[in-house]
C-alpha cells in the first residue's frame, strides 16, 4: 500500500517537473517571439521609408508634368482666343492645379519626412518657397500675355487695328505704312531695342507730316501708343533672353530643379544610413537574442538538473554504503524547486525508514542469533541426557 502511494507520488512529482522544464523551454520561444517582434518592426519602418520614397517619386512626376503644361502654354496656348476673352487657358489651368498639388504632396512629404526621421527639412522647405514663389512669378507671366495679346486680341490686336485702318483708310504713303509694318515685324521676330527706336522715329515723322489731319494723326498716334505698349510687355516677357519675367521664371525652374536633385541625394543618404541602422540592430539583437538564449538553455540547464544531480549522488551513495552512510545529514539539500525538495523530504523519510527497519532487522537477528544459540545449548544438553538415558536402561551383562 504504501509503496503504491510512493509510486503514485513520484509519478506526480516527475510529470510536474516535465512541465516545468517545458515551461523553461517557453522563454526560449519568448526570446525568438521577441526578435521576431523587432524584425517586424525594422520591416515596417523599411516600408514606411519605401512609400515616403515613393511619394517623392510622385511629387517629382507631377512637378515634371507641370513644367510641361507650362511650356506649352508659353508655345501655343497664349494662342488661344479663348484664353483673351475668358482669361483661362487649358494648360496654364492644369499648371496651376498642378502647383497647388505639389504644394499639397510636399506638405505630406514633409510629414513623412519628420515620422521616418529623414533630415531633409531644409531642403523640402526651399522647394516649398521655390514653388510658391514661381506661382506667383506665372500670374505676372499670365497677366502680361494677357495684355501683349496675340492677334486680334491685346496690345497686339489693337496694334493691328490701327495698322490695317492706316492702310486702308488713310493717306499715308504705302511705302510709309510698311517702313511702320517692316520694323513692327522685325521687333517682333528679333526682339531688338533698335527697331523700336525706328518705328518711334518713323511714327514721329508721320506725326509730323499729318498734323492736320486730326484722323490720321489719332491713328498713328494710337498705332505707335500699342505698338510702344507691345514692345514693353514683350520686354518685361523677354522671350529671347534670360531677362524679364521668362527669364525670372527659368530661373526659378533650375533652382527648383536643382533643388529636387539635392533632396534627391540627400533623401538616398539618410535612408541609406537608416537602413543600415536597421540591419545594425537586426542583427545586433540576433546575435544578442542567442548569446541569451545560449546563457538561458546553460543556467535552465545547470539550475534543473543540479538539485536532482545531488539528489541522485545522495541517494546513490546511501545505497552504496549499504543504507548506512547519509551524507545528506552533513550537507542538506534545499531546492528553489518545490517538487524536487518534496521529492527530498520523500527520500529523507524513506532513508529514515530504512535505517530504522535495517536497525530492527539487525536487532532482530541478533535475538534470533541470541535465542539460536539458546536453543542449540538446549538440543546439545538434551541430547546428551538421551545418551546417559540410554546408557542405563541398557542390560547388564
Amino acid at each position: 500500500m504504501h509503496m503504491m502511494q510512493w509510486k503514485e507520488k513520484t509519478g506526480r512529482i516527475w510529470r510536474s517537473f516535465k512541465t516545468r522544464i517545458l515551461l523553461s523551454f517557453f522563454a526560449f520561444i519568448r526570446i525568438f517571439i521577441v526578435w521576431i517582434c523587432i524584425y517586424f518592426f525594422i520591416n515596417n519602418r523599411q516600408t514606411h521609408l519605401d512609400r515616403f520614397t515613393y511619394h517623392l517619386t510622385v511629387l517629382q512626376n507631377h512637378y515634371a508634368e507641370s513644367n510641361r503644361y507650362l511650356q506649352n502654354f508659353i508655345l501655343t496656348g497664349f494662342h488661344q482666343p479663348s484664353f483673351y476673352t475668358t482669361g483661362r487657358q487649358k494648360d496654364l489651368d492644369l499648371f496651376e492645379a498642378e502647383q497647388d498639388t505639389i504644394l499639397a504632396e510636399l506638405n505630406q512629404v514633409k510629414t513623412e519626412a519628420a515620422d521616418n526621421h529623414i533630415k531633409v527639412n531644409e531642403q523640402l522647405e526651399s522647394l516649398l518657397r521655390l514653388h510658391a514663389g514661381l506661382a506667383d512669378t506665372i500670374r505676372v507671366l499670365k497677366q502680361l500675355y494677357y495684355l501683349k495679346g496675340f492677334k486680334d486680341y491685346g496690345a497686339e490686336g489693337d496694334m493691328r487695328r490701327y495698322a490695317h485702318y492706316l492702310e486702308d483708310s488713310c493717306p499715308i504713303l504705302k511705302i510709309d505704312i510698311l517702313m511702320l509694318r517692316r520694323r513692327e515685324k522685325d521687333f517682333m521676330l528679333r526682339d531688338e531695342q533698335k527697331y523700336i527706336d525706328e518705328f518711334n522715329l518713323i511714327a514721329g515723322s508721320q506725326a509730323h507730316k499729318f498734323a492736320r489731319s486730326p484722323a490720321t494723326l489719332q491713328a498713328i498716334v494710337n498705332y505707335q501708343k500699342y505698338f510702344n505698349a507691345f514692345a514693353g510687355y514683350t520686354e518685361r516677357l523677354s522671350i529671347n533672353s534670360d531677362s524679364g519675367v521668362y527669364g525670372h521664371v527659368q530661373a526659378r525652374i533650375g533652382l527648383l530643379d536643382a533643388g529636387y536633385r539635392q533632396t534627391n541625394a540627400r533623401v538616398v543618404q539618410e535612408i541609406a544610413s537608416l537602413n543600415n541602422l536597421f540591419k545594425f540592430i537586426l542583427v545586433f539583437t540576433f546575435i544578442l537574442l542567442v548569446a541569451a538564449a545560449i546563457y538561458l538553455s546553460i543556467a535552465l540547464s545547470h539550475n534543473l538538473t543540479k538539485d536532482i544531480r545531488k539528489l541522485n549522488q545522495d541517494v546513490g551513495h546511501f545505497v552504496q554504503s549499504g543504507f548506512r552512510e547519509d551524507r545528506s545529514e552533513e550537507d542538506p539539500l534545499e531546492s528553489k524547486i518545490t517538487e524536487i525538495q518534496s521529492l527530498n523530504n520523500d527520500i529523507s523519510a524513506l532513508r529514515q525508514a530504512l535505517k530504522q527497519t535495517i536497525a530492527d532487522l539487525q536487532l532482530s537477528i541478533a535475538e534470533e542469533k541470541k535465542t539460536s544459540a539458546e536453543l542449540e545449548s538446549r538440543i546439545a544438553e538434551l541430547h546428551g541426557l538421551i545418551n546417559e538415558l540410554e546408557q542405563k536402561s541398557r542390560p547388564k551383562e
